[in-house]
């Protein structure tokens, strides 16, 4: 609902606005230094999936070129 009615949930630390707790929960990351994702095969850590999914993409080149 809140996207329709153009309420916001804003951060405390920096006044980032966002429509979802969810969004909000996940932008806390930055400042939490919180690293949620990590690679399992050299321990790369991120904070979001999308980010770990691109460097697995460095990896998977790797077991493409040496096979």
């Amino acid at each position: 609902m809140r996207i329709h009615t153009e309420e916001r949930v804003q951060c405390e630390v920096c006044g980032y606005a966002c429509h979802r707790i969810y969004n909000l929960k996940t932008h806390m990351r930055i400042h939490t230094g919180e690293r949620k994702y990590k690679c399992e095969v050299c321990g790369y850590a991120c904070n979001w999936i999308y980010t770990l999914k691109t460097h697995m993409r460095i990896h998977n080149k790797r077991e493409k070129v040496q096979v």
